[in-house]
Order: C-alpha cells, then sequence, then structure tokens
C-alpha cells in the first residue's frame, strides 16, 4: 500500500492511518498507546525538526499503562526492517501486470518485483536481486526532488538504495543496544539474457568500517571492486556480450 501511494513522507502518514482504522476497526488502542505507536513509526524516516537523527528525539525508556517500553529501541529495529522490506511481496502485482502503476512510483515496484526476500547469514545480509533484461538496458521512471518524473536505470536506484541501506545499518545499530548484530551486506545482482543461459552477474559486499560518512560513493563501501558503478556501464557490459560472444 505504502509503495502505491509513493515514497515521498510515506513516514508520516502513520497518523493518517491510525485515525481510519481506529474509526472503522475500532482498535482496542488507549490515546497514550497511539501516540506511542504514532512516535516511533513516524521515526522510521523523513526528518524531525529538520534533523535526520529521528530516533534521537524518542526516550530510550519509558512506562506505558504500568509496562516498561524501549521506544528507541522498537524505533531503531522498525526503521532498518523498514530498510530491508522491499522485496517482491511489498510491491503492488495486480497493477504492476495491468502496467497502471504511476510512473512517479515505478522504479520502487521495479525494484520490489526483482528483490528476493532478504536472508542472514551469521553477521551478514544477504539481498538478491534479479533484474529483468529490458530493464537493465532501458530506463524505469520516478519522481525526482523538483517533483518531476525523471527517468532513470533501476540499476542506479538499486546502487543507491544499496549505498542507504549500509548507512541505515549503522545508523539503526547505535540504538538497537545489541539487538542488530549485522554488519555487513552480500548483495548479488543478476540480469539472464533472452532466450539465453548466459547472464550478467555481480556481487557487491558492503561491510561497516571507517569513520561514518553519507558522502562515500558505492565502490569506496564495497570490499571487492564492482563491475559497473552505473546502469549505463552496465548496460553496456550487457548488449557488448549479448552481440559480441
Amino acid at each position: 500500500m505504502g509503495l502505491s501511494s509513493g515514497r515521498d513522507e510515506h513516514e508520516k502518514k502513520i497518523f493518517d492511518i491510525i485515525e481510519k482504522i481506529k474509526e472503522k476497526q475500532k482498535l482496542p488502542f488507549d490515546n497514550a498507546t497511539i501516540r506511542l505507536i504514532c512516535s516511533i513509526a513516524t521515526a522510521h524516516g523523513g526528518t524531525v525538526n529538520n534533523n535526520k537523527d529521528t530516533i534521537i528525539f524518542l526516550p530510550t525508556e519509558d512506562y506505558l499503562n504500568g509496562i516498561k517500553v524501549r521506544p528507541s529501541l522498537l524505533a531503531a529495529i522498525l526503521r532498518f526492517s523498514d530498510e530491508i522490506a522491499d522485496d517482491y511481496n511489498r510491491a503492488s502485482r495486480f497493477l504492476y501486470e495491468l502496467e497502471a502503476i504511476p510512473p512517479e512510483n515505478k522504479v520502487f515496484h521495479d525494484l520490489s518485483n526483482s528483490l528476493q526476500p532478504p536472508a542472514i547469514n551469521g553477521n551478514t545480509l544477504i539481498l538478491k536481486f534479479e533484474i529483468p533484461y529490458n530493464l537493465a538496458v532501458s530506463k524505469t521512471t520516478k519522481l525526482n526532488r523538483i517533483k518531476r518524473i525523471e527517468k532513470i536505470y533501476l540499476y542506479d536506484e538499486i546502487i543507491k538504495r544499496l549505498k542507504k541501506c549500509i548507512i541505515e545499518l549503522e545508523y539503526c545499530r547505535k540504538y538497537s543496544h545489541g539487538f542488530i548484530l549485522l554488519n555487513a551486506i552480500d548483495a548479488s545482482i543478476t540480469v539472464y539474457y533472452p532466450e539465453s543461459n548466459r547472464k550478467y552477474s555481480d556481487n557487491i559486499r558492503l561491510r561497516l568500517s571507517g569513520y561514518p560518512e553519507t558522502s562515500k560513493s558505492i565502490d569506496s563501501l564495497c570490499e571487492t571492486p564492482i563491475k559497473a558503478k552505473n546502469g549505463e556501464k552496465m548496460k553496456k557490459i550487457i548488449l557488448d556480450n549479448w552481440v559480441y560472444t
């Protein structure tokens, strides 16, 4: 549902959603519980007072109806869980098959449809992407920061999201009190050639290291060299291999 209406400020929609569910489903929550749920959910993205460190505004410990709760811990777990919850189960397959996805949201559905549910191996998060051939050599669409539709390679969006994922992992670990033990991400990206067993594949490993810096490039975060740094270069590799081999 969140992808159908776009990702822009989606973390702020929790208030409206809770109110609608409360009216129709008669939620058995008192006002204090609803306020706590909304404050935790709102902290899973965006900004608070123009500060991206949204969890800092939540208390480490609190009491709700006589029960001890840890809002910042819950927010950290929710925030990182949401970051890795964009697999194919989140996309609207019905609208996708009808080609009825709005152009401003299409890249998000393309990404979800290409991503398998995540797995964990020890302290490593496993992400597997399979990009359809047509999306590897052409562009999809999204809404940019100035609210205009732009064309973008799905691969570029995946790389952007992988970089964000490792940054979110580093951020959420600060507030997880040892509950989030992951320290690396292994991502495999595969494109199968049409009517052929050949494929383009790359494995990208990102690991927490050094001083946190959000302006790092994706290749500086990888332990091993990345084949294609953007969608245009990946397209060239795929087409060159298709024509000459």
